[in-house]
């Protein structure tokens, strides 16, 4: 057995041992401890021995503690005191060889192999390329520990007992958990080569899973891609980082590099017709309640990578798929063949299981993949924020929306997507099915299938002009500034739609909403109420003629289903009434109508009396 001392402070035993026979314990000296009360059988340590009277008769070396009171004695020196007669006290002490190999050069070992078969348990630095590190031996029972690091990432046991029950080295670090101390390798120049990383990104969040339920990974940056054969799915949170990435222009020097060799950073390239990332919740499907029972990936966060894909026909291979709520910050994903990223959430019902409600995207880029840039579906996939994000040369739309409540974006951009448009393709299938206004090449910008009743707002969103620029803002919806707001919808299907492009103030007057509005070219507003609501509507400075140019402008009753007042450039439409419906005002104010009996302008005041003015 390799020697593990102990260190116990002043413990020492009085002995007459005589000879090179192992020591025979007498009482502890004065003042001390005794070995047999410090230390248990089995038990190793450095001691040192010397005569009372005898002071030239002295050993230091390496002992273990016998039972029936014996010390076993192995000298640092190799050979044996004979000692004579006389009393003699045997103490516990660090040996200089102990501090020697602490404080001079440190102990390395090549390769994990060399670590696992040390006879010494001082702390090591593993050489081992890829997985270097400190490690420093542990002697509890670590068997699970070392059972699920297949890798050696982190727990190397023991040659002499590779169960890791009687202990095992464990390494030093704080911070991420490395991909590279599981096997991990960047030397993918191109889609489906280079070494299949998925089993070390795998052992990785399965040693962080072990340790603490949950994970943070790091994809490390390098020059190269890491290759990854199949889907990385997570079961348990995870914190996914990467340390940025970023591109060349494809050609330096004159020479050529395609996708994903302009590539560089913490980048993974997926083979063909696999998915990237999935983000399980917990479930309530007996199917797969085994595997996913009370695991979910609840909050986790993936920051700072980039996922390519290798393209191909499976519509299902998309490039992050999340079914419960979690945090995208500065990540890119480009040329999977499904949607590059999907939110796919339902609480009940036969549906992909999971809650993804309040979903934060900040900064995520999507484009070239197969289907759409960003899906969203569910009616549990609500509430969620997009900042920043950005659209570009998908097969299908830039952000489609089919939520049940509705999401926020922030300052989104759109370019050049429907790009399946014209292809004999299971995408073109796909996105079709999804939303047949595809079949429209100018369409696909941003959607809003409206099932449910969502009611997104687009806050500074772009779309650029030509392909794939038309948006399809459906339901109770708000286009607030930006590009977007200028831009047709697909159809003509836009009710309840509030585009603005000038100034919105919403302050409460009385307890009823006054608007206030400010700009030009306002295509068509509607302004719904209820009951005995009132509107306040102040028509500021320049917003005169080239308001009246446009469509119109309507006060609308909703619990009435009655229009009671139209601008348009044809002037004011007031509807004809009966003089006795008309309701007598409150103080200080008039209602303008046209009596149905002599088809007469009047006002009726807040006393009933009723003025006819032409």
């Amino acid at each position: 057995m390799p020697f593990v001392p102990k260190f116990i402070d002043l413990v020492r035993n009085s002995t007459t041992t005589v000879g090179t026979a192992d020591f025979v314990l007498g009482p502890a000296v004065n003042g001390y401890t005794s070995f047999a009360t410090a230390l248990q059988v089995g038990d190793s340590f450095y001691y040192s021995a010397i005569g009372v009277d005898k002071p030239a008769e002295r050993e230091v070396g390496r002992g273990t503690l016998l039972a029936g009171g014996l010390i076993a004695r192995e000298p640092i020196g190799g050979v044996k005191t004979n000692f004579t007669g006389g009393a003699k006290s045997v103490a516990l002490i660090a040996a200089a060889e102990w501090f020697s190999a602490v404080q001079g050069a440190p102990l390395t070992a090549a390769s994990r192999g060399a670590l696992s078969s040390a006879a010494h348990r001082q702390p090591t630095i593993l050489s081992e390329a890829g997985r270097e590190g400190l490690f420093a031996w542990d002697g509890t029972n670590l068997a699970q520990k070392v059972a699920v690091d297949g890798a050696q990432g982190i727990y190397i046991a023991p040659a002499s007992d590779p169960s890791g029950a009687s202990g095992a080295w464990v390494r030093r670090f704080s911070g991420p958990i490395d991909i590279r101390w599981f096997g991990a390798v960047a030397d993918c120049t191109s889609v489906g080569v280079g070494t299949d990383n998925a089993p070390a990104i795998n052992a990785a969040k399965a040693v962080g899973a072990a340790r603490s339920k949950s994970s943070e990974i790091l994809i490390p940056m390098a020059a190269l891609g890491y290759r990854v054969a199949s889907t990385l799915k997570f079961t348990e949170g995870v914190k996914l980082v990467g340390q940025g990435f970023h591109e060349n222009p494809g050609i330096v020097g004159g020479t050529s590099y395609p996708p994903p060799q302009n590539y560089r950073g913490s980048l993974l390239v997926f083979d063909t017709n696999v998915a990237g990332i999935q983000l399980f919740a917990c479930t309530d499907n007996l199917a797969n309640a085994i595997e996913l029972e009370f695991e979910s990936s609840t909050g986790s966060i993936l920051e700072d990578m980039m996922l390519y894909g290798g393209g191909g026909t499976l519509t299902a291979a998309h490039g992050i798929e999340s079914r419960t709520y979690a945090n995208l910050r500065n990540v890119r994903i480009e040329n999977f063949a499904g949607n590059g990223v999907q939110i796919l959430a339902y609480m009940a019902g036969p549906n992909p299981y999971g809650n993804a409600s309040l979903s934060k995207l900040d900064h995520v880029f999507s484009g070239a993949n197969g289907c759409h840039g960003f899906y969203v579906e569910g009616a549990d996939a609500n509430i969620c924020t997009l900042i920043g994000c950005n659209a570009y040369s998908n097969g299908g739309v830039g952000f489609l929306d089919k939520s049940l409540i509705g999401n926020s974006y922030f300052a989104c951009h759109a370019t050049s997507n429907n790009q399946s448009h014209g292809a004999a393709t299971p995408q073109r299938t796909k996105v079709i099915a999804d939303w047949p206004g595809l079949s429209d090449i100018s369409a696909g910008s941003y959607v809003t299938v409206n099932g449910g009743g969502a009611e997104n707002a687009y806050f500074g969103c772009y779309t650029e002009i030509g392909r794939g620029a038309k948006a399809e803002i459906t339901g109770a919806a708000g286009v607030f500034g930006g590009l977007l707001s200028e831009q047709d919808n697909h159809t003509a299907n836009s009710a309840g739609v509030v585009k603005l492009q000038g100034d919105l103030r919403l302050h409460k007057t009385c307890g009823n909403p006054t608007i206030h509005m400010g700009g030009a070219n306002y295509a068509h507003i509607q302004l719904e109420g209820s009951g005995s609501m009132a509107w306040g509507l102040d028509i500021l400075a320049g917003f005169g003629s080239a308001y009246l140019s446009a469509d119109q402008f309507i006060l609308r009753n909703a619990a009435q289903n009655k229009d009671y007042a139209k601008f348009s450039a044809s002037g004011l439409t007031v509807p004809e009434v009966s003089a006795e419906s008309v309701a007598t005002p409150s103080a200080g104010t008039q209602t303008l109508f046209v009596d149905s009996a002599d088809h007469k302008l009047k006002r009726k005041d807040s006393t009933g009396i009723i003025t006819t003015i032409a």
